[in-house]
Order: C-alpha cells, then structure tokens, then sequence
C-alpha cells in the first residue's frame, strides 16, 4: 500500500498549498479592503471640508447682501428728500421746441377711450382750466405730507399702505 500511502501525503501536501494560497489571498482582500475604507474615509472628510467651505461662503455672502440693504435704504431716502417736485416736467416742458403763439399754456389731460384705453392730449382754450386741474393738490388717495414729516428718517422706512 505504498501507492496509497503516497497519494495520501501528495493529498496533503496539495491541501496545505491551497489552504496557504486562501490565506494569503485572504490576508491581500483584508489588506484592500483597509486600503479602500482608508481612501473612502479620505474623500469623505475632503466632501466634509468642502461642503463647510461653501456653506460658510453661502451665509457670508447672504450676510454682507442682507447687511447692505438697509444702508441702502438710507440712501434712497436721502436722495428722494433732495428730489424737487415738478423739477423734471419743468425741465421737460422748458425743453420743448417753442411754438407760434407763446403766451399760450399747455395742459395734458387724459381721457381713455372706448377701444383700447389710448390716451388723447388736448390743448386748453383758457388759462382758468388750467388752473382747475392742479397737480400738486392732495387728494384722498395722495394725502399731503408735511416737509417734517418727509425729512424724519421714520417716514422713509414706512410701508407703504
């Protein structure tokens, strides 16, 4: 039985050569596997580090945006309490190529018409019509506002109703 006792021990020996091999390429799996876990935990923090960086961009340009606006605000109201009413229709209408009769005033008034809404300008044919229809005088939906008023920071930051 020396024939048998042979392919026994090859048996074994090619047992041993597979159960090495498993190891190894067990040992080389465990080895990828911390080497891939060690790279995903890289670009996980490299994510984390980016996200931080934009989001803290995001609210700091959100700040400096939000900050800007009530400035802003301020300006406005100080450059509509320079504005002269009527200063730029003077100026318009100073403007305007003179005609024949100079002594004669212009009045737009404005009439819309069944169609389409278009607006028609007619000339007056006496100065107290014109007079009639002031411009600058309150009404209920435009009350007059005293200058104090206007020039008090609290009237430029109220809402309009």
């Amino acid at each position: 039985f020396p024939h048998i006792e042979q392919k026994a021990e090859e048996a074994n020996e090619h047992y041993r050569t597979c159960m090495a091999d498993i190891e190894e390429k067990r040992n080389d799996l465990e080895n990828l596997k911390s080497d891939i876990l060690t790279q995903l935990r890289k670009l996980i923090y490299q994510c984390d580090l980016t996200l931080k960086a934009v989001t803290v961009n995001l609210f700091q340009m959100q700040h400096t945006q939000v900050v800007s606006i009530p400035v802003n605000c301020q300006s406005l109201c100080e450059s509509a309490k320079l504005y002269e009413p009527g200063q730029q229709y003077s100026e318009y209408v100073k403007s305007l190529p003179k005609e024949d009769s100079p002594t004669e005033s212009t009045s737009f008034e404005t009439q819309s018409s069944q169609t389409g809404g278009d607006f028609v300008i007619k000339r007056p044919t006496n100065s107290a019509h014109i007079v009639s229809g002031n411009l600058f005088e309150p009404s209920e939906n435009f009350p007059a506002q005293l200058m104090e008023d206007v020039e008090s920071p609290s009237y430029c930051s109220q809402k309009i109703r």
